[in-house]
Parts: structure tokens; sequence; C-alpha cells
């Protein structure tokens, strides 16, 4: 369970009652929460260059690639068919 704490002028740690999204001093986080908050943060963010382009790539680009070879070939198979 989060705990709120302020730390006081002498150096010293206070816990206090607060809940989390009113607390103005510092946020403790169990283990288990820290995990949790690391994996939404990394789901949640912004994909870079490179994941954008792998994911067109395998969207659209591959599908139209496997397409035209599978034409290609396909063509070719029809070709040496005919008699």
């Amino acid at each position: 369970m989060a705990q709120c704490i302020y730390l006081n002028a002498d150096g010293t740690v206070t816990a206090t009652a607060e809940s989390p999204d009113q607390c103005q001093g510092y946020v403790l986080l169990s283990r288990p929460e820290y995990a949790s908050t690391q994996t939404l943060q990394s789901f949640l963010a912004m994909p870079t260059q490179e994941q954008v382009i792998a994911a067109f790539n395998a969207g659209v680009v591959w599908p139209v690639y496997f397409y035209l070879v599978a034409w290609m070939v396909g063509t070719l198979a029809n070709f040496f068919n005919r008699k």
C-alpha cells in the first residue's frame, strides 16, 4: 500500500495517513505497486521511430511483398502449365 511521507527540516521522516493523490511530500510504494507502475508506464510510452517503422512493415509492406511474390510464382506456374 502506498504511504505518504514528509521530510522534516532536521532530516527525519514523518509518515502520514494522507492518500497518495493528496500527498504533497513523497509517496513510498511497495515492490508489487512499483512493478505494476513500471509495466503500465512502459505500455503507455510513445513508440520509437524504429518501432513505428517495424509495425508499418509488418502490417503493410510485408503482405504486399508476399502477395506480389505469390502472384509472380502463380503467373510463372501458369505459363509452364499451358499446353
